[in-house]
């Protein structure tokens, strides 16, 4: 089922992840900061910056609104650095629907708090059910759709059945 997948931040895994669910037949609307990022996307079908050489083979749409990123979303993909997480999620709170889940795929921790991106997303959106992509993975493998195995993990093992089922595709 066609689903409106949202990514939050565009750099190397972000692009690779909207590639991903572009791949497996979804509508992906990938959110940079960075207008220049967005024209590249949009404009030349490539991040020249963060992933050079890898042609965006189907539709990604780019932007650099926030509210338009998340527009009809169905799935929120966090692909922000940790350091960064928690403002965008402030900001995103206001577009998020209550029940949308919401996929964090950057590791680490707050530097300030010590908190885990988990804990801060779940005190963030504590409407929003929370999930985590882990696993051994380059982006740029999977740019280029290479094979790559990756773990979802969240309280709820039907939450991440339905998001690994629709990540999934022929190489990822």
């Amino acid at each position: 089922m066609k689903r409106t997948i949202s990514v939050l931040g565009a750099g190397a895994w972000g692009t690779a992840l909207a590639l991903t669910a572009a791949r497996a037949g979804h509508d992906v609307r990938l959110w940079a900061r960075d207008t220049d990022t967005v024209s590249s996307i949009n404009e030349h079908r490539q991040n020249l910056h963060y992933l050079p050489g890898v042609t965006l083979d189907l539709p990604v749409n780019a932007t650099s609104d926030l509210k338009v990123a998340l527009q009809a979303a169905s799935l929120v993909l966090a692909v922000v650095p940790a350091h960064s997480l928690q403002a965008c999620l402030l900001q995103a709170k206001a577009h998020i629907p209550v029940g949308i889940p919401l996929v964090l795929c950057a590791k680490g921790i707050e530097k300030t708090t010590g908190r885990l991106m988990s804990e801060m997303a779940r005190q963030t959106l504590a409407q929003n059910p929370i999930a985590v992509l882990s696993g051994p993975s380059f982006a740029l493998d999977v740019a280029r759709g290479l094979p790559t195995a990756v773990t979802i993990a969240a309280d709820n093992a039907d939450l991440a059945a339905d998001i690994a089922s629709l990540l999934s595709g022929n190489s990822f």
